[in-house]
């Protein structure tokens, strides 16, 4: 799902409610089930708008506020029983990892406190055009067309 900036709030705000709401310690018991690539899951807001700036600055383009991708989110759920959290939250890094390539930032949170455990992922949108390596990660930035579309992704190849 694209998450866009919410009505009423600046793009700091949204970004930051977006993982706040991941984050949650009531339903990550604690931040137990956080898993994160290439950021700090306690600063992963941040970490994110510093992305967006830098290929602002790198590029001289900004989307408009209407049009704006602040970050992808895709969201598992598992039937009680069928999973441990550890497990769910094992199979979404396992996720983010092969959506992302290893090319992006992301953070997996997986919640506990219903009978389902429902395990996310958010990531940053690539660049557009014109890649920029952040200096964080071995592997080289890649524009969007570089990573598959989440519906190719089936969770029982990811056991």
């Amino acid at each position: 799902m694209k998450r866009k900036t919410t009505p009423g709030l600046s793009v700091a705000q949204s970004i930051k409610d977006c993982t706040d709401y991941g984050k949650n310690p009531v339903k990550t018991e604690e931040g137990k089930y956080i898993s994160a690539y290439e950021c700090d899951p306690a600063t992963v807001d941040a970490e994110f708008l510093l992305w967006k700036s830098r290929y602002r600055a790198a590029t001289g383009r900004e989307q408009k506020a209407d049009k704006d991708v602040l970050c992808y989110q895709i969201r598992q759920s598992f039937l009680p029983g069928e999973i441990t959290p550890e497990d769910a939250n094992r199979i979404g890094y396992k996720l983010a990892m092969r959506w992302t390539k290893g090319r992006h930032q992301f953070i997996v949170t997986t919640h506990t406190d219903k009978a389902i455990s429902i395990t996310t992922f958010i990531t940053i949108p690539p660049p557009l055009t014109a890649p920029i390596n952040t200096g964080t990660s071995s592997a080289p930035a890649v524009p969007w067309g570089g990573c598959p579309t989440p519906s190719v992704w089936k969770t029982a190849s990811l056991w």
